[in-house]
């Protein structure tokens, strides 16, 4: 069935399940995802398939917020999403996942953080899983924590991600940073200057727990 989910009356096909998810094939599409996202629907134990490279329009703004994060799972398909980001803090394709699932999506453009948090993929994750995501576009945070894949991670996963562009911040990292509750730095998952092409790491919430990073 279709699903309603904006007053501008764009609207997604699928029901959301995980064999008929919704599907996102312009870039209006994807605004009204955010859209419906930064308007209380968490898509909890829904699915979400990319159909098409997008490029992102203007009215396109970083998927979940701090008090609506986005909760499903969204599968990129292997396509690319080209956004160009300018925030004050949390730029990325996604601001805020908890509980979320994210595989499969390319990501190009640019992602500018005014302050913190700038990571192509997520800006910041809490409990989520991203796979098989690659980067390829500028991330920048002028301040702090930015993150080809992930600019601050607090649980979960990052399998077999790429990021082969530039990372810049006070403390930028190829990968991902996470604030370890025990300490003032963040844990290393790959240095910026390594520009690791492939990593896996897991971050787990206990603050003892060394990040385990395996480079291939």
């Amino acid at each position: 069935g279709l699903m309603c989910i904006t007053a501008s009356a764009t609207v997604l096909s699928g029901s959301g399940t995980k064999d008929d998810p919704y599907r996102i094939t312009t870039p209006a599409e994807l605004s009204a995802f955010s859209t419906a996202v930064a308007d209380g629907n968490s898509f909890s134990g829904k699915f979400i398939v990319v159909e098409n490279n997008i490029n992102a329009d203007n009215s396109f703004k970083p998927i979940g917020t701090e008090a609506t994060p986005f909760k499903g799972t969204f599968n990129g398909n292997g396509k690319t999403i080209n956004a160009d980001i300018e925030t004050d803090n949390y730029a990325g394709l996604f601001a805020f996942t908890n509980g979320a699932v994210i595989s499969g999506v390319t990501v190009t453009g640019n992602f500018y953080s005014v302050v913190d948090y700038a990571g192509a993929i997520v800006a910041f994750a809490n409990d989520t899983v991203i796979e098989n995501c690659s980067n390829n576009a500028s991330v920048t945070a002028d301040n702090q924590y930015a993150g080809g894949i992930a600019a601050y991670i607090a649980s979960g996963e990052i399998i077999s991600c790429t990021s082969s562009s530039p990372v810049s911040a006070a403390e930028g990292y190829m990968i991902a940073t996470r604030q370890a509750l025990s300490k003032e730095e963040p844990i290393q998952t790959g240095r910026i200057q390594t520009l690791s092409k492939n990593v896996t790491a897991t971050v787990r919430k206990e603050p003892e727990d060394v990040v385990e990073l395996a480079k291939k």
